[in-house]
């Protein structure tokens, strides 16, 4: 819970000074924001209620190859 508090105190922060910031550190806040969310919701891993589920489709799913998926005969 710790780093979801600790992501979103500083998007806060960021946020609230990014009026006395220079147009560069802008910039580049912005680019480390992006990747970090893009890692952090990327390398989540059985996480959520509907885990479960996602993962027995898969496995239901898993063996057949796309054609097979689309295509009922």
């Amino acid at each position: 819970m710790t780093i979801y508090i600790v992501t979103f105190l500083s998007i806060m922060i960021f946020g609230a000074l990014n009026p006395y910031l220079s147009i560069n550190f802008k910039n580049l806040t912005v680019f480390i924001l992006i990747f970090f969310l893009l890692i952090f919701v990327g390398l989540r891993n059985n996480v959520g209620g509907d885990w479960g589920s996602y993962q027995s489709i898969f496995s239901r799913y898993n063996s057949l190859n796309f054609n097979e998926l689309f295509i009922n005969e």
